[in-house]
């Protein structure tokens, strides 16, 4: 889950939970790919509080966050972003575990006797 804000005309920075982003060692190419989809690398400050899942989970809602917030800015934006299929959330979520086996597909071993 992140939070995204933008501010306008400024350096081009971009924090993430209080850190750079060139000390956040991640999937950084995902993270910045809708400024550089839209060629607004320069043109905002961004600002991202990222919380929960692994690394790679952040690293796409950071994207999304990101896309959504440019989008708000203009809905111009929509169709490259769409394009680049930076608009889309993953879908997947954990499957739960069934009653009766050890995880969620995990069956107790069988045996005959």
């Amino acid at each position: 889950m992140s939070y995204v804000w933008l501010e306008i005309e400024q350096v081009g920075r971009i924090a993430i939970s209080n850190h750079k982003f060139v000390d956040w060692d991640l999937e950084t190419e995902m993270d910045n790919v809708p400024l550089v989809t839209l060629g607004y690398e320069s043109s905002y400050d961004v600002f991202v509080k990222a919380h929960g899942g692994g690394l790679s989970g952040q690293a796409q809602a950071i994207s999304l966050g990101i896309a959504r917030a440019l989008l708000k800015v203009s809905e111009n934006h929509r169709s490259p972003l769409k394009k680049e299929g930076l608009l889309t959330r993953d879908s997947r979520v954990v499957e739960r575990k069934k009653v009766g086996l050890k995880k969620a597909r995990k069956a107790p071993q069988f045996s005959k006797r």
